[in-house]
């Protein structure tokens, strides 16, 4: 299993323990948010049926339609936030792996993103460059085929993961950006998994 795959993995596993929380926590929101939509809307019928019995009808109608519109915008917006925070924290438990897994995890990743063999510099962020950097050095060489990669003399400034560089290029293997990219593409599968099909 590669770095990303794990890391597309724990992703998936994090939504679903996450799922019957953010259901919980979704439908709530969504009764609160029909509830203040079912109070605007009779308020509202109730004030014009004073004036005009014959349009009342007509305008809880259109009250509901705009509650429930409402409501939907609400969840959705409140869906997307607990999908974020899905993903946020799929990166902060990457981030506090045990020391050994989290070095794998750093080894490969450097490892996959040299296998074209031509090698290159290997920047870490400071606290892992200081806490092991060159452990991390050691096992993604020992796994390259072809040209080697060499300790950086300076830090990335990224959350977690490596990045290579090979003069002006920089190969960008930072974890927060492998997680905005795994966001991009599995959103809807953590969707499902949080919400259930079809949410």
């Amino acid at each position: 299993m590669n770095g990303i795959e794990m890391i597309s993995g724990r992703i998936l596993n994090e939504a679903r323990t996450k799922a019957d929380q953010i259901l919980k926590e979704a439908a709530e929101n969504a009764a609160e948010a029909l509830a203040e939509g079912r109070e605007k809307a009779e308020a509202e019928a109730a004030s014009i049926a004073k004036t005009g019995k014959l349009r009342v009808t007509d305008i809880q109608d259109k009250a509901k339609l705009n509650a429930g519109i409402e409501a939907r915008k609400i969840i959705a917006g409140r869906k997307q936030v607990l999908i974020e925070q899905a993903f946020e924290k799929a990166l902060e438990t990457l981030l506090s792996l045990p020391e050994g897994e989290y070095r794998a995890l750093l080894a490969d990743l450097a490892a996959d993103a040299c296998i074209d063999g031509q090698g290159g510099e290997l920047l870490l962020n400071a606290k892992d460059y200081a806490a092991c950097g060159t452990a991390v050095l050691e096992q993604a060489n020992s796994k390259i085929k072809g040209e080697k990669l060499s300790l950086a003399g300076d830090a990335a400034d990224i959350r977690g993961g490596v990045v290579i560089r090979r003069g002006k290029i920089e190969i960008n293997c930072a974890l927060e950006v492998i997680v905005r990219m795994l966001q991009e593409e599995i959103s809807g599968q953590v969707a499902a998994c949080l919400f259930g099909k079809g949410a």
